[in-house]
């Protein structure tokens, strides 16, 4: 059976409609939370740390130590969201996020 131990949840800022009135989606979010969030990089950095903190990543390759998995609505959301958003943001596809079969 699984446990789930933690669910992390961070937004990070958009990158090209960093205004709500830009953006064709509606949200549930303030303006002022779209200012004062961190960045998809921050983010990237950050779910890294949780990984490896808990023994999911090797801490300097990034790679899987155990498998897990990734819940998400749907392959797109990592396959056509992160991958293309590491892309934009000018940061390494994590290989555990490339491990995943989609």
């Amino acid at each position: 059976y699984l446990i789930i131990a933690t669910s992390p949840r961070r937004h990070p800022s958009p990158t090209l409609a960093n205004s709500l009135n830009q953006s064709p989606h509606s949200c549930s979010c303030a303006q002022e939370q779209v200012d004062t969030a961190p960045t998809f990089p921050q983010v990237l950095g950050d779910f890294s740390h949780f990984l490896a903190r808990n023994g999911l990543i090797h801490p300097q390759t990034g790679r899987r130590t155990v498998k897990f998995c990734w819940c998400t609505d749907g392959p797109f959301d990592i396959r056509d969201f992160v991958v293309k958003q590491c892309f934009i943001s000018n940061v390494r596809v994590e290989p555990c996020v490339n491990e995943c079969p989609y």
